[in-house]
């Protein structure tokens, strides 16, 4: 299962054809909401309401690359049909949130079946939180024992409905419960022997996990730079520790003679530049320090994957996390002002530089 924000990332980073997204609220997805998430215009998107407190789910595709032919829903699932590429090749995407309840699990994966084989031959492409593990080998931190029944059941479906399961690149886990050491592989893709056979070099990644439980997991794409950012005044200034208390410190030890006007223009030049030192070690390569602490919380995430993270780290982990959403919250901060300057000053003509930074 992948957030908002991972999936922002996401988008960013890799600009995929097609994002599919389960999230526990989806009653009020519509179209805007949907561009705060995609970096162009070019798109549409499909979203089936929760039932209950979960079970919502959304896939986002851009139209240049993918041509929704039918949209059909099920408990659990949000099944789309389609042409995709230039050569318009047939294919098939479901997007699936699975319960947690074995029972209700079992007839997703009964339905799922059903479906799929009425489509033998076809190009399937089966991605989403399963809610279940396939091995041992895919949880640590809890008793795998309980969901043995689950592991059975949902072994049986990949077997009997000839999909393959490819190998996980870049982590071995993609759920971990918050401040935890509990771990598991809930988010994969599953392929028919069709689409493996169409794009043989198919690769799934999981990708670094930020404020979710979830990492983003990837089906391809590939690294995207978008440049240097550009200095500005930054109204999240106001929200940092110490910030105020700067500000009245230095606008108090700066002593200028003559007319209230002058002095006010004086004070206004000097502080400008004690504002710029004070950017530069407050405020400045955000990305950086959001990839470093990044780092740090998956070396955390990693290494507690193969072994017990002691009290320090575990300790550690949980400041980590604490400062990494801040960052990201001042990050986004930043990144709206921007675009609404930007936008301010080039109007539509920038439409797609706004809606891929109002986030």
């Amino acid at each position: 299962m992948a957030k908002k924000k991972e999936i922002q990332n996401l988008v960013q980073q890799h600009k995929p054809s097609m994002v599919c997204i389960q999230e526990t609220k989806m009653e009020d997805i519509d179209r805007r909401i949907c561009g705060l998430l995609w970096e162009s215009d070019d798109f549409d998107f499909s979203s089936k309401p929760s039932e209950g407190k979960s079970g919502g789910v959304l896939t986002i595709w851009d139209i240049r690359a993918f041509s929704a032919t039918s949209i059909q829903m099920y408990d659990s699932i949000l099944w789309l049909e389609g042409e995709y590429g230039e050569d318009k090749k047939r294919v098939i995407i479901v997007n699936i949130y699975a319960p947690c309840d074995t029972r209700r699990k079992r007839e997703l994966w009964r339905c799922l079946y059903d479906r799929i084989k009425e489509k033998n031959g076809e190009r399937i492409c089966v991605a989403g939180d399963f809610n279940a593990i396939r091995y041992e080998e895919e949880r640590t931190g809890a008793n795998v024992n309980s969901r043995r029944e689950d592991m059975e059941d949902f072994n049986e479906f990949i077997l009997s409905s000839d999909l393959v399961d490819m190998p996980l690149h870049g982590r071995k886990f993609t759920w971990s419960r918050s401040g935890g050491t509990i771990m598991s592989r809930l988010d994969r893709f599953l392929i028919s022997e069709e689409w493996s056979s169409t794009w043989p070099t198919s690769t799934q990644w999981a990708l670094d996990k930020g404020l979710s439980d979830h990492c983003p997991i990837l089906l391809g794409g590939s690294s995207q730079s978008w440049g240097p950012k550009l200095f500005r005044m930054l109204n999240c200034w106001k929200y940092l520790d110490g910030y105020n208390d700067f500000i009245r410190e230095q606008w108090l030890n700066m002593k200028f003679d003559g007319w209230g006007m002058y002095v006010l223009k004086e004070k206004l030049k000097l502080i400008k530049g004690k504002l710029k030192d004070w950017h530069k070690q407050h405020t400045q390569n955000l990305e950086g320090k959001i990839k470093s602490a990044k780092e740090e919380l998956n070396f955390l995430e990693v290494k507690g994957e193969s072994s017990t993270l002691s009290t320090m780290e575990i300790a550690r982990k949980r400041e980590v996390f604490s400062n990494l959403y801040k960052l990201m919250n001042l990050n986004c901060s930043i990144q709206c002002q921007r675009a609404r300057i930007k936008w301010l000053r080039e109007g539509d003509a920038n439409s797609s530089y706004f809606h891929g930074c109002i986030n």
